[in-house]
C-alpha cells in the first residue's frame, strides 16, 4: 500500500500495514504527527497532506541522518 490509507480512510501503519483506529480525510492536514500502531507497538512520526501520507524524515524528526 503505497499511500498508507485505504478506500475508506483508514490509516495502515507504515512498519507492519496492519489498519490503525485513525481514520484520514482527504482534507486532512497534519506535520509531525506521532502515530502509534497498537498491533506492532512502534509509533511513527507522518506528514500528511492532500491526502497522502509520507514518513518524515530523521532529519525532519530531529535525528541523526
Amino acid at each position: 500500500m503505497d499511500n498508507l490509507i485505504d478506500e475508506k480512510g483508514w490509516l495502515h501503519c507504515p512498519k507492519c500495514g496492519q489498519r490503525t483506529e485513525q481514520k484520514i480525510g482527504p482534507d486532512t492536514i497534519a506535520h509531525h504527527w506521532p502515530m502509534y500502531c497498537p498491533q506492532c507497538g512502534r509509533e511513527s512520526v507522518l506528514n500528511v497532506l492532500d491526502g497522502k501520507v509520507k514518513l518524515a524524515s530523521s532529519k525532519e524528526r530531529g535525528g541523526a541522518l
